[in-house]
């Protein structure tokens, strides 16, 4: 049986996550403030085609906003992103 992951990237706390699933159910578990909502979160606003919001991106990533302001020409810049690849 083939397995399914998930990588999210850039998403609050999760900067570079894998995640493996089960065939029939995976459970998340672990103690608070570790990523257990933010993954779930991830999963939902991808899937229900919701809005980002700046908070969702991760923090070294807010940074990057910071910088671009100073870039002399925006056309040659590259905005951070939040990815999920299945």
């Amino acid at each position: 049986m083939k397995l399914l992951r998930a990588c999210i990237r850039n998403f609050r706390r999760l900067e570079n996550v894998n995640i493996e699933f089960e065939p029939t159910e995976t459970v998340f578990v672990g103690p608070n403030n570790c990523g257990k909502t933010s993954a779930t979160t991830a999963f939902r606003t991808f899937l229900h085609t919701q809005d980002f919001k700046i908070h969702d991106f991760s923090v070294p990533r807010l940074k990057e906003f910071s910088s671009f302001e100073s870039i002399v020409d925006p056309a040659d810049a590259e905005l951070p992103s939040i990815s999920l690849d299945l």
